[in-house]
């Protein structure tokens, strides 16, 4: 991931207000079943590509698990912010309902919501249009969205279209590489994890829940592994088993560790790191994170030791075993390369970042409650299962 200065910044000048999400009015829940959308990695979070209306408008969106609305600025807008291509207009749709006195407001971080009303249309997913989607028409919108239309939500919460469409397993693949083509999220239909020999196992654990962010995807942190330095994460009674809830959050570049479990896991980093050279804290304090090592002159990478990042999770043999390029990130512009990982507030919500994700088929069972992560080339495995 190259220059993250200025993108991660940007995401982290305003984490995610997760306690804030909602207040929603009811929707409708409909049945049916889908096949992949175009899915590109763009900066720092992925977008999805998807037509609405009859006929079709494109629309790129941001694809976010730890939210349930789907959700794109309409005409007549009264605040909007810049979007790629032309904006949703209900005039010029021939399948477009207003869902009278229906109307929504939801806050994503501090200074970054959208508002408006809930309405039904026909999307294009994938090669599959499926009729009467509720999805939140947004008239009044600020935020962190980079040129994107909107928020396509894939969360737990009533308004979600995986309500809607009655499906309980989805899956996604977002490629390092970035390129057309080599990313895709998978709703219904998903594919299978791969058990050839030649293939790294899945890493399989319970989801569990939180009273507050219902609409999250939470999995148990127990235990992180740096080259071969071990760091028990606490934060739950002995009775529950230890561990650490964090939510998946696709729209975060960042893994956010609570500070008792990351200054371990830091420390281990520094010590096994070499020859990287820690860069002053002041070289980086516009980026955003907690920890930079120094680029050689030129922008060069030096070569850092291969140094795995094991996250156990909960359920046994749940280990995800991440490489450096799945932890650190180069910023040429600034002449640095970043661990991708900061600490939490006292208050703050653990996160599990997109970046450990990147190269990894993400399959979620909602029926079995369970999780799976299996590292892969994404590109090489979408082009194998077509």
């Amino acid at each position: 991931m190259e220059h993250i200065g200025k993108e991660i910044a940007n995401q982290l000048s305003g984490s995610r207000d997760y306690p804030n999400e909602g207040d929603q009015s009811n929707s409708t829940r409909r049945g049916l079943s889908s096949t992949p959308g175009g899915v590109q990695e763009k900066h720092v979070e992925p977008h999805v590509f998807l037509g609405i209306g009859t006929p079709a408008m494109n629309v790129t969106l941001v694809f976010d698990t730890t939210s349930d609305l789907l959700w794109t600025q309409c005409q007549p807008c009264l605040s909007c912010v810049a979007q790629a291509g032309d904006m949703y207009d209900p005039n010029k749709t021939e399948t477009y309902a207003n869902l009278t006195s229906s109307s929504y407001n939801y806050t994503y971080r501090k200074q970054s919501f959208t508002s408006g009303y809930f309405a039904t249309e026909t999307f294009a997913l994938g090669n599959v249009t499926v009729a009467n989607i509720t999805f939140g028409c947004g008239t009044r919108n600020q935020g962190y969205y980079d040129n994107v239309a909107g928020v396509f939500g894939v969360g737990r919460g009533g308004v979600s279209l995986l309500n809607q469409l009655g499906i309980d397993r989805f899956s996604y693949c977002f490629s390092s590489s970035g390129a057309p083509g080599s990313s895709a999220v998978f709703l219904g239909g998903s594919p299978e994890l791969a058990t050839n020999a030649t293939t790294t196992p899945a890493a399989s654990t319970p989801m569990v829940a939180d009273p507050v962010l219902k609409s999250g995807y939470f999995v148990k942190l127990v235990g992180v592994t740096v080259g071969a330095t071990r760091v028990d994460v606490a934060g739950a009674s002995s009775a529950e088993g230890g561990g650490r809830a964090l939510v998946i959050d696709s729209t975060s570049p960042v893994t956010v560790l609570d500070e008792a479990t990351y200054g371990p896991v830091r420390r281990a980093l520094v010590a096994q790191l070499a020859p990287l050279k820690e860069a002053n804290a002041n070289a980086f304090a516009g980026v955003g994170l907690d920890l930079c090592f120094e680029l050689a002159a030129g922008g060069a990478t030096p070569t850092p030791p291969n140094v795995t990042m094991t996250l156990h999770f909960d359920g046994g043999a749940a280990d995800l075993v991440l490489p450096p390029a799945n932890y650190l990130a180069k910023d040429s512009a600034g002449g640095l390369i970043c661990l991708t990982m900061t600490p939490s507030s006292s208050n703050g919500v653990p996160v599990l970042g997109s970046s450990a994700l990147l190269d990894t088929l993400v399959l979620y069972d909602l029926a079995k409650n369970v999780v799976s992560f299996q590292p892969l080339d994404c590109a090489a495995f979408l082009a194998a299962t077509g």
